[in-house]
This record gives C-alpha cells, sequence and structure tokens, in this order.
C-alpha cells in the first residue's frame, strides 16, 4: 500500500446532519457524485454507511487498481468551490488506520488544496484484498472509468485469488470475453510491456499483441498501426495472421519436398535474364516442352513455394495451400529455349521496368491485403448480424445488393453460415430442426429482415475476386461498392485495399 501522508491520526468525530435544505440541481456537481450515492437534505449520503468527517491527512490510500488519477483542472475546480461532496470509501486495518478504499482522487486533490475535512463512509473492516478489488471495480462503474489496462490489472489479481472468469465476469457485469482476454493479457510478457507504454490500447487489441508474443517486431508494427488508425488495427492483425499462417504451410510443403529438389528462398524477379520458369522453356529449340516430372534431374532445377488462398475453403476463416512453381536456374547454359521467343530473332523474356516492377509488387500487397480483409470482413457481418435491432436503412440495403446482383444465383449456405456461424447440418435431424427454427424465425419482423440482410451480404460476398480491387474488375464492381459502403456506414473499418477498390471502381463510372 501507498501512504499518502503521514501526519497523526485524529480523533474521528460523527458529524450531524445538516439541517434539511433544499437541494440545488447542477451539472457540474453531478461531476462529483457517484453510483451508491444518493442527495438527501442538500448532501450526498452513502445509504447504509456511516458518515464522518475526518481531516485528508489522517487517512492512508490502500493499494489500488487505478494508475491514472486523470486529475483535470476543471475537477480541481470543483472540488475547491464546493468541497469533497461524495463520501470517500474507508475501512479499517488491523492497526485501526484508515484505508481509503475509494475515492483516490478525491483525497489527492484535497491535499493538494490543504482542506481540513472531508467526508468518508465506513465500510465493514474486512481488510482482505479480494474484497478491495471488487469494491474498487464496482465502486468505478458510472464515474470515471477504469482504463482497459487498469481493469487486465484488477481481473489478474481476483484470479490469482482463484475466482474463475465466468465468475469475475458475473460480479462485475463484463462480457465473460472480455475477462478471459484480459488474463491472457496479464499472462503475457509482451503484452504487459505494451499496455504500460501504450495505455489507449484497448483489451482486446492488447490480447491480439500476446498472439505475438514472440515475434517483437509485428507488436511494434501492430503498435504503430494503433497509434495511427485504430480501424486500421483489425486488418494489419489479420495479415500478420496470414502471415504465420502462410509460414507452417510453406514449411511443411518444403519438408515434403523429394531428396536432392532444392528450394528457392525468394521468389525469382519477373523477366529475370538467368532464371525462368520451366512452363515457359523448352529443352531445344522446337523441341520437348519441359514440365515438373521431365526437368526435375536437372542440374538447374529449383523450386519455389509460396502459400496461395484455398478456394475450395469458403469458411470466414479460409486456409492456405502450398503453390510449387519449378524454374530453372542455368536454363540458357543448358540449351533451354524460351517457347514463346521469337525464331528471327532468338528474343527471349525481358527484364521488368521500374512501372512494371512497382505495378508486380502492388499486385502482391494489395492480394496479400485482400486476404486479410476478407476474413475480418466476413467476421465482422457476422457479429453486426447478432444485434438485437438492425439498422434503419437495411432494408433498402438488401433492395439495393439484390437489384445490383440480380444476374448472380443466390448463395442461401452462405447467408445461414453469414447469420449462424459455422454449424454443421450433415445430421439429418439437425438439420430438420435448424429449417424449423429458420422457418419459425420468419415469422417474425426483426429475424426475418436479418434474414434477409444475410442474403444480401451473401449475394455481395459470393465469389468476391481476390483483385477485387482492380480496375479490371468492373462487372461484379457495383455489387462491391454498395456492400463496402454500407458497411462502412454501419461501423465496419474498411481496410486500404477496400477503399482503394470504392475510389478505383467509383471513378470509373461514366
Amino acid at each position: 500500500m501507498t501512504t499518502v501522508a503521514k501526519k497523526p491520526a485524529t480523533k474521528r468525530t460523527p458529524v450531524p446532519a445538516a439541517a434539511p435544505t433544499e437541494a440545488r440541481p447542477s451539472p457540474a456537481l453531478d461531476t462529483l457524485t457517484g453510483a451508491g450515492h444518493e442527495v438527501l437534505g442538500g448532501r450526498h449520503q452513502v445509504l447504509g454507511l456511516e458518515r464522518v468527517e475526518v481531516d485528508p491527512a489522517t487517512l492512508t490510500l490502500d493499494t489500488n487498481t487505478r494508475a491514472d488519477l486523470k486529475i483535470t483542472p476543471e475537477f480541481k475546480a470543483l472540488v475547491a468551490e464546493h468541497g469533497v461532496l461524495v463520501p470517500l470509501l474507508c475501512r479499517t486495518d488491523p492497526l485501526g488506520n484508515l484505508l481509503v478504499v475509494d475515492g483516490q482522487r478525491r483525497l489527492v486533490v484535497a491535499l493538494e488544496l490543504g482542506l481540513t475535512s472531508v467526508p468518508i463512509a465506513m465500510l465493514p473492516p474486512v481488510g482482505d484484498d479480494e474484497a478491495r478489488i471488487w469494491d474498487q471495480l464496482t465502486a468505478n462503474t458510472g464515474r470515471e472509468a477504469l482504463t482497459d489496462g487498469e481493469q487486465v490489472r484488477a481481473f489478474e489479481q481476483l484470479a490469482a485469488f482463484g475466482r474463475s472468469a465466468t465468475t469475475i465476469a458475473k460480479r462485475t457485469g463484463q462480457p465473460k470475453r472480455t475477462v478471459e482476454q484480459a488474463l491472457l493479457v496479464a499472462a503475457s510478457k509482451a503484452a504487459s510491456t505494451s499496455m504500460a507504454a501504450h495505455p489507449d490500447l484497448t483489451i482486446d487489441q492488447l490480447a491480439v499483441l500476446a498472439e505475438f508474443e514472440d515475434a517483437p517486431d509485428t507488436i511494434r508494427e501492430l503498435e504503430e498501426v494503433a497509434a495511427e488508425d485504430q480501424g486500421d488495427f483489425v486488418h494489419a492483425a489479420q495479415g500478420f495472421r496470414d502471415d504465420r499462417r502462410r509460414a507452417v504451410v510453406i514449411a511443411a510443403a518444403v519438408a515434403a519436398l523429394p531428396a536432392g529438389i532444392l528450394a528457392l528462398d525468394e521468389r525469382p524477379k519477373y523477366g529475370s535474364k538467368d532464371v525462368e520458369q520451366i512452363d515457359q522453356l523448352k529443352d531445344k529449340a522446337g523441341r520437348v516442352r519441359l514440365t515438373p516430372e521431365n526437368h526435375a534431374d536437372c542440374p538447374g532445377h529449383r523450386v519455389f513455394v509460396s502459400a496461395q488462398p484455398d478456394w475450395s475453403d469458403h469458411s470466414a476463416n479460409r486456409g492456405f495451400v502450398a503453390d510449387i512453381t519449378c524454374y530453372c536456374v542455368m536454363w540458357k547454359m543448358l540449351g533451354h529455349v524460351n517457347r514463346y521467343a521469337q525464331a528471327s530473332s532468338g528474343a527471349t523474356s525481358g527484364p521488368q521496368d521500374e512501372d512494371q516492377k512497382a505495378e508486380r509488387r502492388a499486385l502482391i500487397a494489395n492480394n496479400k491485403a485482400s486476404d486479410a480483409a476478407f476474413t475480418v470482413r466476413r467476421a465482422w457481418i457476422h457479429d453486426f448480424l447478432q444485434r438485437t435491432v438492425l439498422p434503419a436503412d437495411a432494408e433498402s440495403y438488401v433492395a439495393e445488393i439484390l437489384h445490383a446482383g440480380r444476374f448472380n444465383l443466390l448463395d442461401d449456405a452462405l447467408a445461414q453460415e453469414l447469420l449462424y456461424g459455422d454449424k454443421k447440418l450433415s445430421d439429418r435431424d439437425l438439420l430438420r430442426d435448424f429449417n424449423r427454427n429458420l422457418l419459425r424465425d420468419f415469422n417474425r419482423p426483426g429475424p426475418a429482415l436479418r434474414y434477409l440482410v444475410a442474403l444480401a451480404a451473401a449475394q455481395a460476398e459470393h465469389g468476391w475476386a481476390r483483385d477485387f480491387w482492380h480496375a479490371r474488375q468492373s462487372y461484379e464492381a457495383p455489387v462491391w461498392v454498395a456492400h463496402l459502403v454500407r458497411l462502412a456506414a454501419w461501423g465496419y473499418p474498411l481496410a486500404a485495399v477496400e477503399q482503394l477498390a470504392i475510389d478505383t471502381h467509383t471513378k470509373a463510372k461514366p
């Protein structure tokens, strides 16, 4: 515990209740009030607790979950003008000292202003740390909220007392998922370090950083993204997750290569003079086209292993599969020829100019960003469809999307996945019960509209091209643009590549 002042304790004397006076309403005074207090006869009382006045210098501050006092000039001015109106919650320790459990900001300001008397309310003298934490979490509800970092530390301490995430969530009114993420953050050294350095990070963001405990460079990049644009954070995080999943797929594929097959560390540059894909080559002019099978024993044979989205996986968290490209790194020396070269000129594939290289880099980067945005967007749509009340313009969204995509088949399976999550419906009885519940929902306006929105979203999401951002993808562009613009209006944080698609396809309109 931290001692605020060490002056000798003075005798506490009960202060008789003031004569009833009319309470004057004041928005400014409301700033000083909190949950569990009531105005009686012009004075703020703590219901059911003994209220006394003491010298603030006699009080000791108990260990507190709040790390940042957030004392504003306005708050200090209010205390200077009106005094401390809300009693500080105190309890006694085994030595009889008065410990302030709630009221840290009021106590500090009272001492700074030199006040000689503050009201306190006495809690039962339990004095144990667990009771203190529960009291502080509850007392701060409705006033200057604890930061996410302060909540993490409080939940961590309660868990150390053997309290489960379910119990903590129930008693604090926090979602269980929030408590579980907070405990995950507390257990992560990297996330705890970020929490101390960046108090504006949310529990959700800190939990993401905990995923990259062993990747300090990734954590630093995510911290920078969060500081610049909160909306970009989820997309950047998913991009790093995808990079990890790609790396796992690539490592497994490299390990499974036949003996003697060598893998390149980097993809050869397009148009390289010395390296060429074997599907561009023949063994000699006018003869056999090279394949991975007939070129495998060539001394110049190399492979590059990459990971591409698994297009057969239509779930929100789509996986990756290995993609192996074969090259010859000695094709000219070994007498191979480019099958597309002009015989008269002896031309081969030439190097790219700087503009072509830049375009190629942009293509790769945007397609990767598209993969990450796919996962984030699908998850956001599912969470959005769980809302009790949908936006007022949900019906117009349905009409706009279904009209724009009227030439496409409706994807009911994807609509149900967006709405209900990844349910396994292979069992006949489960499928029957599922459809029965679905039909029952259709008889109520709310669930019926929610299904129509899911069906419209599935219409927009179905067959979503990886390079949807590119100008050449003009046929489906009206559906994609209408979909993204409406999602953004409803709170979805657009990825940069999604904003690029909107700008590109909107600009292309006549």
